[in-house]
């Protein structure tokens, strides 16, 4: 059964435009100070600093989304060849920006829903939450600017991180997540357009691919 509405709350949110790695890494929680620091992505500082220290999130069902994940991880591993870094490739993968903030510290994750897509990733994120049958759930996403991915028109032209938890309870709810079955109209929300709606607390509207709509309105 699918739960019909939700309610958000405990949203946190982070703009690292304009950063460099460095000054990321400096940036996160004083858990990752020093090595763990050093062999971090940048969006995996990102991450940390909006989920380290998020009350309820360990042992609990995590979803994450982004359509790039670690894109220059994967700029400085191509750029490694000949011989290619193994540290590189292994930052570079999808889920890395979660897997940095809890295998260090060695935190439980009831459930990981690692998700990546372009046109319907944020449909397809609420959907999951969704179907979840109303248990809270950590929602987040990612993404980081790339350099030379990005003149190709295969990377993110920001860079930021956000999370909530969605849940049947009204406890601290920031707005509430509705599904709207007789909106058929096509089309898609960008993930960065996502990330300002939420930063901006604009109601949006997202399609769903199979039909009718998503809606988050703000209290």
């Amino acid at each position: 059964m699918v739960t019909a509405k939700l309610h958000l709350a405990d949203l946190v949110l982070v703009r690292g435009d304009g950063e460099s790695l460095s000054e990321a890494r400096q940036s996160v929680p004083r858990a990752f100070a020093g090595r763990p620091a050093r062999r971090m992505t940048h969006l995996g500082t990102l991450m940390a600093r909006i989920l380290a220290e998020r009350e309820g999130v360990a042992g609990h069902p995590i979803i994450y989304g982004t359509t790039y994940a670690e894109t220059r991880s994967l700029e400085d591993y191509v750029d490694s060849f000949p011989s290619p870094s193994p540290l590189l490739f292994q930052g570079a993968i999808h889920p890395s920006a979660v897997q940095q903030v809890f295998v260090h510290r060695k935190l439980p994750i009831g459930a990981f829903f690692p998700l990546t897509g372009s046109t319907h990733l944020v449909a397809t994120i609420l959907e999951t939450a969704l179907r979840m049958a109303g248990e809270p759930v950590t929602v987040c996403g990612g993404e980081e600017r790339g350099t030379w991915l990005l003149e190709c028109g295969k990377a993110s032209s920001e860079a930021f991180a956000w999370a909530f938890r969605l849940a049947p309870a009204t406890d601290g709810a920031v707005a509430t997540l509705k599904v709207d079955p007789d909106d058929a109209t096509d089309g898609s929300i960008a993930h960065t357009g996502f990330f300002s709606a939420l930063e901006s607390r604009s109601p949006v509207r997202i399609p769903r691919p199979g039909g009718g709509s998503f809606r988050i309105e703000w209290r």
